[in-house]
């Protein structure tokens, strides 16, 4: 009856387009919504403030790199928010754009299997993987963040593109990735490699797109030659500077075991999928295709960035490219659900159901570790797969929790239940001939919606999308004050792990650690950036006293309470007059 059921609402057109808008708002349960506090938005807001207030953050060098800035967004952003507040425009926007990620989903799977279940089965993996909207396995930098910036908006365009390709919409595809340049020319990058590594097999049909692509992107190319950078350009302490602010996107021999653990797991989990699915795939010699050309990126991003450094290949930032992976493998892995769970037999629902859990798990990865050995030992022989591959869990088991990772104890027990609900679906299909895989997909669908039942829960009952402690709240409160309080031109000096000053207070701070992906779209902006780290590190060690009168610095916020009079304070912060 509920299969049935399922299958009569799902079939309706407006049933597809309100269950893909169930899962956009079950995704917002999940991983919730940041605006003022996301360091993305952090870097481009006060681009945005500047080109609709050209008065806002006078003589502030981080807010003078827009002139360098690669991407019409800003004042994309700009423009809109004339008609709507920009806190809810970027609300607004983000929301759309999330429907239209995981419809752009559902209609690639559908494209490329045929099948409505690995359709689902994908639109459901895209709304609750942590590697789609909080952290990919190689980059960092997923498809969709949990915030809106230039990354995000195109992300959904991303997967667009792709599927135009692959239904050999040509004209359309380059289009729409010529458009990309203009949003966001990191991530056009990437897909723009992917079609040139598939149109050599097809290149008479794909020639017109090009020819489209060319007279489109041109105009951009000839905006982006003529912006100036203000600081000239890369200095001997680039690479030092890049190094220290963030590697996560280029510098492997400085990622964390952490990282390591999730690339090994995740990685081969999603490369398992591609290598299963390949045969059931419709366009795999495309997929192909593109899987080379992401390898190809990321082994020039390892050897001009760690072996032979070239500082234009390390500021294309090639590891990022994996949002296509992680979005092939998601896709890909969704049909191996289906297949599983068509399959009917305990052992395959048993892994179907540890995939799942392993695949929207927000933790380090504790199930891809279980599900791994399981999966090997399933394809090395069927009738002993199960055993072998439980045996070979106790081991991940034992591992993680030698890695310390957190609960093992708790999460084996989850895992034991679902190995147990997974194998009354099957005892419950094989005796009263239910539909086997309806069954588990609404098992599928319920357990990543029991392990977050309390964020989920949280969220909706009390409206609280972008979730703030309170120290954020305080830095938030601190922000209104000083937009009320301090003259438009004050500056002042934050404690050093605060970021994100600009976005609420309309001020500008001396130097923020964030203010470093500036050396991204203006190269030398690095030298300015460790110069103030360190005076800022200076001032705030030999105290207020002894502030250099050459460096106009308004008021100094400091965490807790100060022996000195305060101008403000609430219970985390305390802004003192800089005499």
């Amino acid at each position: 009856m509920i299969a049935k059921s399922l299958n009569i609402i799902l079939d309706r057109p407006s049933g597809k387009y309100l269950t893909i808008a169930g899962l956009t708002l079950l995704s917002y349960s999940v991983f919730g919504y940041t605006y003022a506090g996301n360091p993305n938005v952090i870097q481009v807001l006060p681009f945005i403030r500047k080109i609709m207030d050209p008065a806002l953050y006078p003589g502030d060098p981080y807010v003078d790199t827009l002139g360098s800035f690669p991407s019409l967004y800003p004042r994309l952003m700009a423009f809109l928010a004339q008609a709507v507040d920009l806190a809810r425009l970027h609300l607004l926007l983000h929301i759309a754009l999330k429907y239209l990620l995981l419809w752009t989903a559902y209609h690639l799977a559908e494209f490329l299997f045929a099948r409505r279940a690995t359709s689902w089965l994908a639109c459901f993996l895209f709304a609750l993987s942590p590697q789609v909207h909080l952290l990919s396995i190689l980059g960092d930098e997923p498809m969709f963040k949990t915030a809106l910036y230039q990354t995000s908006m195109s992300g959904p365009f991303l997967l667009l593109g792709i599927l135009w390709h692959l239904k050999e919409r040509y004209r359309s595809a380059f289009a729409l990735v010529a458009g990309l340049y203009y949003i966001n020319p990191l991530t056009a990058n990437f897909i723009l490699v992917l079609f040139a590594a598939a149109g050599f097999d097809h290149w008479r049909k794909a020639k017109w797109g090009w020819g489209v692509f060319v007279l489109l992107w041109l105009p951009w190319l000839l905006w982006y030659l003529s912006l100036k950078n203000p600081f000239g350009g890369p200095t001997n302490d680039f690479l030092t500077a890049l190094r220290l602010w963030d590697p996560s996107h280029y510098f492997p021999s400085a990622w964390p075991l952490e990282k390591w653990l999730r690339l090994s797991t995740m990685g081969a989990l999603l490369g398992f999928f591609l290598a299963q699915g390949f045969a059931h795939c419709r366009k795999a010699n495309n997929i192909k295709l593109f899987c080379r050309a992401m390898v190809i990126m990321w082994s020039c991003a390892f050897i001009f960035g760690e072996i032979f450094p070239v500082i234009p290949v390390i500021r294309l930032q090639l590891f990022r490219s994996d949002i296509f992976l992680v979005a092939f493998g998601l896709i890909f892995g969704a049909d191996f659900l289906r297949r599983l769970a068509a399959d009917a037999r305990l052992q395959s629902l048993a892994a179907a159901g540890l995939i799942v859990v392993a695949l929207v798990e927000l933790s380090p990865p504790y199930y891809g570790l279980m599900i791994m050995p399981i999966l090997i030992a399933r394809a090395w022989t069927r009738s002993r797969s199960l055993i072998l591959g439980l045996t070979l869990s106790a081991l991940a088991v034992i591992l993680c929790d030698a890695l310390g990772e957190s609960p093992a104890v708790t999460k084996t027990l989850i895992a034991l239940l679902l190995l147990t609900l997974f194998a009354f679906s099957v005892l419950a299909a094989e005796t009263k001939k239910y539909a086997t895989a309806a069954r588990a997909m609404i098992l599928v669908f319920l357990i990543p919606c029991a392990l977050n039942a309390r964020v989920i829960i949280h969220r909706i009952k009390f409206l609280d999308f972008d979730h703030k402690n309170t120290k954020q709240m305080d830095w938030d409160e601190l922000q209104l004050w000083a937009n009320n309080n301090a003259p438009p031109g004050a500056v002042f000096l934050t404690p050093p792990g605060a970021h994100g000053f600009r976005v609420l207070s309309l001020r500008s701070p001396y130097i923020e650690w964030i203010d470093g992906a500036a050396m991204h779209w203006a190269p030398g902006f690095e030298k300015e950036w460790l110069q103030r780290l360190a005076q800022a590190d200076f001032m705030m060690t030999i105290g207020l006293s002894r502030v250099s009168d050459d460096i106009p610095i308004e008021a100094v916020i400091v965490e807790g309470r100060s022996e000195q009079p305060a101008i403000y304070e609430n219970e985390t912060f305390s802004v003192l007059k800089n005499y």
